[in-house]
């Protein structure tokens, strides 16, 4: 009878720590997707804000570009005027 009990203690403790030990696997299996997901997520905001750099930086040449042939331009008017 003891042993009885005894078996059926064990088959109980054995069922709680498999159940134990599968809810932790499925935690980390949460964590470690939850982990990538904000990866993902921290790629793509580091990607917009290159995409960004890169059309600011388009941009200021652009804008020197236009400078150079402003002056060029006030340049001539004032040969021509003068």
């Amino acid at each position: 009878m003891k042993k009885e009990l005894q078996a059926k203690e064990e088959e109980m403790n054995k069922k709680i720590n498999d159940a134990i030990i599968k809810e932790r696997k499925n935690l980390i299996a949460r964590q470690k997707m939850d982990i990538e997901n904000l990866r993902k997520q921290q790629q793509k905001e580091i990607d917009v804000i290159h995409q960004f750099i890169q059309k600011l930086s388009n941009l200021f040449f652009i804008l020197r570009q236009f400078i150079k042939l402003l002056l060029i331009q006030l340049l001539i008017d004032h040969v021509l005027n003068h």
